[in-house]
C-alpha cells in the first residue's frame, strides 16, 4: 500500500507530536508499505532511523501569524498537495493535525480516502495556559466542517474525542488510537552508561522528564517540588531531556538545586533508550496533554510514574495501580508523590512491573495495525 502522510510540523529531533508521525512511518515501512511524510519542514529525512521518504510544502510566509486557513496560504499549500498527491499517486492519506492540515484536505477532498489525526494543541484549548490553535484563530467552525469531510477522524484520547465530537463529527467516524512507543526500550538493554555521560555518581540515581521546556509541561513545577526533597533522598538527581531544557538551570539556581539538574536538548536513539532504562523514576508535570508520547515510552520502559492529574496523563494513569497521579501545579503534591516513591522500594518495584506488564498496548507495530484496520475499512 502506497501511504501519503501530510504533516505540517515535522523535524523528529525536538517533540513528541513531530515522533508520533515519524514512528507510525516507520512502523508500517517495515510492514512492507512505502510512505512519504509531505511536511512544511524538510526535504530530507531527519532522524537516523527514517525508512520512508520525505518531501517538503514549502509555505508561505506569515501563516503562522495571520492563519494557515486565509488566503492567500491556503491556496498556496492546496496547490502544493495536489500535486503531491498526483504524482506521488497514493493508496491512501493520513493526516495530521487537525489545524491546519484537516482544513487543507477537507477542502482538496482527495479522491483517494483520507484521515485525519487529531493529536494535541490542534485541537485541545486552555486559555488559563494560553495553549491551543483554536485561541490565536477562530477557527471551530471551519475545523468542524472540514473533520466531518475525512473518511475517518483518529483520536488519542477520550478528551480529544470529546471536543471532536462536540464539534458535530459523528460517533462513527472516530476512532481512538494512542501513541506508541519503541519496543526497544523493553527488548534491548542498552550498554552506555547514562550516568557517567551527565556526570551522575555510579550511586545517584535520577528522576527523568522528557519533552521541550514550554509553560505547558509544568516543568518549573517539577524543579520547585524537587527541591523540596533534595535533603532527604541526597544521591538522588534530575535529568531533564528535550527542547530548551537547559533553560531549567536558571530556575534551578533560583531554587539552590542547579547541582543536581542535569539537561540535554537533543538526545536520540541509544543514549535516549538508556537514558529512560536507567532512571528510577518518570515525571510528568503537564498542564495539558493529548496523548503524552513520553509516558507510552516509560511505560515500554517499565518505569515507576508520577504524573499530573491532566487531560491525556489520566489516559495512562487511570489507576493508583498504574502510577501516582497529583493535581496539576501542586508542588506539594509533587513533593510527596516524589518522596514515596523514591523512598518506598516494593511501591516502585508494583508499579515498575504493572508498567511492564501494560508495555504490549503501546507496541507501535500495533499502533500501526490499528491504523491499517482503519484503512482496510473504509477500502472496503
Amino acid at each position: 500500500m502506497k501511504i501519503l502522510a501530510i504533516t505540517p510540523s515535522f523535524l523528529p529531533r525536538v517533540g513528541g507530536l513531530e515522533f508520533g508521525v515519524h514512528n507510525l512511518s516507520v512502523a508500517l515501512t517495515n510492514m512492507g508499505h512505502e510512505v512519504l511524510v509531505a511536511n512544511m519542514i524538510s526535504n530530507e529525512p531527519s532522524h537516523s532511523e527514517a525508512n520512508y521518504r520525505v518531501t517538503r510544502i514549502a509555505p508561505l510566509r506569515g501563516g503562522d501569524r495571520f492563519g494557515w486557513h486565509h488566503l492567500p496560504w491556503n491556496r498556496w499549500m492546496e496547490k502544493q498537495i495536489r500535486g503531491i498527491i498526483s504524482s506521488y499517486n497514493p493508496d491512501f492519506i493520513t493526516g495530521h493535525f487537525a489545524y491546519p492540515a484537516g482544513i487543507w484536505l477537507a477542502r482538496i477532498n482527495p479522491a483517494v480516502p483520507w484521515t485525519i489525526t487529531c493529536r494535541a494543541m490542534d485541537i485541545q484549548v486552555s486559555e488559563s495556559h494560553n495553549y491551543g490553535y483554536r485561541l490565536q484563530f477562530p477557527v471551530d467552525k471551519i475545523l468542524g466542517e472540514s473533520l466531518s469531510k475525512a473518511d475517518r477522524v483518529i483520536v488519542l484520547s477520550d478528551n480529544i474525542k470529546r471536543i471532536v465530537s462536540a464539534m458535530g463529527v459523528a460517533q462513527c467516524a472516530i476512532v481512538k488510537i494512542s501513541n506508541g512507543a519503541d519496543i526497544r526500550l523493553r527488548s534491548e538493554v542498552s550498554n552506555i552508561d547514562i550516568k557517567a555521560y551527565f556526570n551522575i555518581p555510579a550511586n545517584g540515581r535520577y528522576i527523568l522528564s522528557i519533552g521541550s521546556n514550554r509553560h505547558v509541561k509544568g516543568f518549573d513545577t517539577a524543579v520547585a517540588a524537587f527541591s523540596k526533597i533534595v535533603h532527604m533522598h541526597q544521591n538522588v538527581y534530575y535529568v531533564f531531556l528535550g527542547k530548551d531544557t537547559s533553560k531549567l538551570l536558571t530556575v534551578a539556581e533560583q531554587y539552590g538545586v542547579k547541582d543536581k539538574i542535569r539537561s540535554h536538548e537533543h538526545l536520540t536513539g541509544e543514549y535516549l533508550r538508556a537514558a529512560y532504562q536507567q532512571a528510577e523514576v518518570f515525571l510528568s508535570s503537564s498542564r495539558m496533554e493529548g496523548f503524552p508520547l513520553v509516558l507510552a515510552e516509560a511505560v515500554m520502559a517499565g518505569l515507576a510514574i508520577i504524573a499530573t492529574d491532566c487531560p491525556g496523563n489520566r489516559e495512562v494513569i487511570t489507576s493508583s495501580h498504574h502510577g501516582i497521579l497529583c493535581p496539576v501545579d501542586n508542588i506539594t503534591a509533587m513533593e510527596d508523590a516524589m518522596h514515596l516513591v523514591l523512598s518506598d522500594d516494593a511501591l516502585r518495584r508494583r508499579l515498575s512491573d504493572f508498567s511492564r506488564s501494560q508495555s504490549d498496548e503501546y507496541d507501535w507495530a500495533k499502533v500501526a495495525e490499528s491504523y491499517l484496520s482503519v484503512y482496510r475499512s473504509i477500502s472496503a
